[in-house]
């Protein structure tokens, strides 16, 4: 289930009949096509410029916008295999963090015809909570930086031994060491605020399988869990998504003329 709340952010101004303000634009931006093997890097700079170098259009609408790449939707195919050099300065070097990200979303919309709506849409997630007898994790005396490093135990399992461990960690790390059973974010609904010392022993989820099969001693990542008490229930989230109407590959092409930028950072969108 899904429920749209806004129409199309760059047309939202006009409703009642007023009209829309003038949006914030680069003073000078040159743009164009990357030299095919360019690393990419980039981002926003003091001075209130913004300059990247071989950076997919998807990433770009990432960083405008403010969300994760993979809450865009639609669109076709080479939003994110096409890459393409910025090079932008607002006209006042103090325009804030905000004001540049506006002037990015005006140069994506000018130069490349770029039109986003965002909505709110249901997603799958899985909600990582206490179960029913109660969490059975020791607090962490003396917190210090949280630790899960691999450690030896039966040769049948994996085994991490985490240390001064908050929820959050918790719900970082899943996706990252069980990624076969992790097919979904996790949302924490624990209300658990300490860090904790703990250990995970589980079967990676093949051999889980065979060991089912088998009728032999099978322990999942979710078995694992419930020793700590604690478990993970398929639920949804009402997450943003940013539908984009694709973007005009012509129009991107009529840049090339634009020399290469020069960019000193990775995008981090």
């Amino acid at each position: 289930m899904k429920s749209a709340f806004a129409a199309g952010i760059l047309l939202a101004n006009a409703a009642f009949g007023q009209p829309a303000p003038a949006r914030l634009a680069f003073e000078k931006a040159d743009v164009n096509l990357s030299v095919p093997g360019t690393r990419e890097q980039g981002g926003f700079l003091p001075d209130g410029r913004f300059e990247c170098r071989a950076t997919t259009m998807l990433k770009l609408i990432s960083v405008a916008y403010g969300v994760n790449e993979d809450r865009v939707a639609g669109g076709p195919g080479w939003l994110a295999t096409d890459r393409f050099d910025i090079v932008a300065k607002a006209s006042s070097r103090q325009a804030s963090r905000p004001d540049v990200m506006e002037m990015l979303r005006t140069l994506l919309a000018d130069r490349f015809g770029l039109t986003v709506e965002e909505e709110q849409k249901d997603i799958p997630v899985y909600l990582l909570a206490i179960g029913p007898k109660g969490p059975k994790l020791q607090e962490s005396a003396h917190p210090q930086a949280p630790d899960c490093p691999s450690v030896k135990g039966d040769p049948h399992l994996n085994h991490r031994a985490c240390r001064d461990f908050g929820m959050a960690d918790l719900v970082k790390l899943l996706p990252d060491i069980a990624h076969n059973y992790i097919d979904r974010p996790i949302v924490d609904t624990t209300a658990l605020q300490g860090f904790y010392n703990f250990r995970l022993d589980w079967m990676s989820k093949p051999a889980y399988v065979s060991a089912m099969a088998d009728g032999a001693g099978a322990v999942s990542l979710f078995d694992a869990l419930e020793k700590l008490g604690l478990k993970l229930d398929a639920g949804t989230r009402l997450r943003r998504k940013l539908p984009a109407k694709p973007p005009s590959r012509r129009r991107a092409s009529m840049w090339r003329r634009f020399g290469p930028a020069r960019c000193p950072r990775s995008v981090r969108g």
